[in-house]
């Protein structure tokens, strides 16, 4: 289950669950892609919306390219 806080951050597990990947592979697109996240002391953590707007910026590019 997706651990939910007052401001809607998600941590890499939650993100990783969310999307259904690793948490390896959402480092990675953090570090070599576009994909943002808010570095808070060790952790980063990242908004469920912008999660939810780069997978739709990446599924309108893929298919522009179609």
């Amino acid at each position: 289950m997706l651990a939910k806080t007052n401001d809607n951050l998600l941590s890499l597990a939650d993100i990783a669950a969310y999307i259904g990947v690793s948490k390896d592979t959402i480092r990675n697109w953090i570090k070599n892609t576009d994909m943002h996240a808010h570095k808070l002391g060790r952790l980063r953590k990242c908004k469920k919306s912008e999660i939810d707007k780069w997978i739709s910026e990446k599924d309108k590019n893929r298919y522009d390219r179609a």
